[in-house]
């Protein structure tokens, strides 16, 4: 199954098969294993096996180099290492240095192993088995959870412990990347459209709102930067018009979707999303905390008002802001702007970069985990530096716009 645009084949590079065994064992150290457990320090079971597969990983990736290993931009690391050191003298100004630490630690070693994945594999490779491996793990925690969901509650995992908006975020990014490939790629369809149905699937059984807004807008995206599109794909679109509309008009799923059944406040607070955010950008501007956060170990605040003293943060943004101030804050808007902007003009436009960059950039804004050691993070930053233009610029990136199978 091809995701992406194919690049020259290169004889000297590792099987991809390695790459995928990679990302595998990356995503598996930091995907959840424990549901409404945040770390506050220390060493117990769970963490030290994450870290033991983050560190294989890690291994498994250096030892692969090449003779000649390709260059790679270095925007996107020093972004995120100028992110991270904020959050450490934040940190030591709100005494929470030691977790913070270890939390800085397990992000370093997550982005050093990206790094040597794409100085080592064509970007085709790279993207494919980054999908491949996303795909994988969603199917695993659907499958395992779909005894939960069959009586009609929103399908999460057992095995890994995913929340249905966790499932949704890795069932969506593959979805974008087939749904690019049915749009845009020639060739035999057969698979892709399968994989792709079984993908949104989960999405729509997880009712993940923020993952359906972010399809639909990743879609407008790939409709609006493809100049031509396959005269078969064009036909499936027109026949999916009056089928949307019948569904739409003559059925409640649209309600269903957007209540859940929930109250009308708890959808007017984002399911009390806008608590938290509430006091975060309260933090009175005269505070050291305002500016410099108070440290990646920072997950949740402190609410008022409410019958709970604590609520965990929602959202990448108001996250950067506690854990790391407003400079943090404008150091990711600078990266995710200029990662766009290169996306939308590298030489993977013809790929999928453009619209999982902003599949992600919409789930951010009620979701977590754009700088922190997580499947968005992950994604977000192979993206953010295989498209910036000192990568593009190595010859060993460079794609074609035909596309090539490459197996996963």
């Amino acid at each position: 199954m091809t995701l992406a645009p194919a690049a020259p084949i290169d004889r000297h590079s590792p099987a991809i098969g390695t790459a995928f065994l990679i990302w595998l064992l990356l995503l598996a150290s930091v995907v959840p294993w424990r549901q409404g457990v945040l770390y506050r320090g220390g060493i117990d079971p769970v963490v030290a096996a994450k870290a033991v597969l983050g560190v294989l990983a890690l291994l498994l990736a250096a030892t692969r180099r090449r003779d000649a290993p390709r260059p790679v931009g270095a925007r996107s690391t020093a972004v995120v290492s100028t992110i991270l050191a904020i959050g450490i003298i934040g940190a030591i100004a709100a005494g929470s240095v030691s977790a913070d630490v270890v939390l800085t630690v397990r992000l370093f070693l997550t982005l050093a192993t990206i790094l040597f994945v794409i100085r080592t594999w064509p970007a085709a490779a790279v993207l494919n088995s980054l999908m491949a491996a996303v795909a994988t793990i969603a199917a695993i925690a659907a499958v395992s959870g779909l005894p939960g969901a069959a009586g009609g509650g929103r399908l999460g995992g057992i095995t890994p412990p995913l929340n249905p908006n966790e499932i949704a975020l890795l069932a969506g990014l593959p979805f974008v990347a087939l749904l690019h490939r049915l749009v845009s790629g020639p060739g035999s369809r057969g698979a892709a459209f399968i994989a792709a149905a079984i993908l949104g699937g989960i999405v729509v059984a997880t009712g993940s709102r923020t993952a359906l807004v972010g399809i639909i807008v990743a879609a407008l995206v790939i409709l609006a930067t493809r100049r031509t599109v396959r005269r078969s794909s064009a036909i499936v679109l027109l026949a999916l018009v009056p089928v949307l509309y019948a569904v739409l008009t003559f059925t409640d799923l649209a309600s269903q979707v957007i209540s859940r059944g929930e109250a009308v406040g708890r959808i007017a607070t984002l399911n009390s999303r806008t608590i938290a955010w509430d006091a975060v950008l309260s933090t009175p501007p005269g505070e050291w905390s305002r500016w410099w956060g108070t440290g990646l170990a920072t997950t949740q605040v402190r609410v008022s008002g409410q019958y709970w003293d604590y609520q965990v943060l929602d959202s990448s943004w108001i996250s950067v802001l506690a854990q790391f101030g407003v400079l943090g804050v404008v150091l990711l808007a600078l990266w995710a702007v200029s990662t766009t902007v290169a996306a939308a003009h590298s030489q993977l436009r013809s790929g999928v970069a453009l619209p999982l960059v902003v599949f992600i950039l919409v789930r951010s804004t009620v979701e977590s985990g754009l700088v922190d050691s997580s499947t968005t993070f992950v994604v977000f930053f192979t993206l953010a530096v295989l498209v910036e233009p000192a990568t593009q610029r190595s010859r060993a990136l460079r794609v074609q716009p035909e596309f090539e199978s490459v197996p996963a």
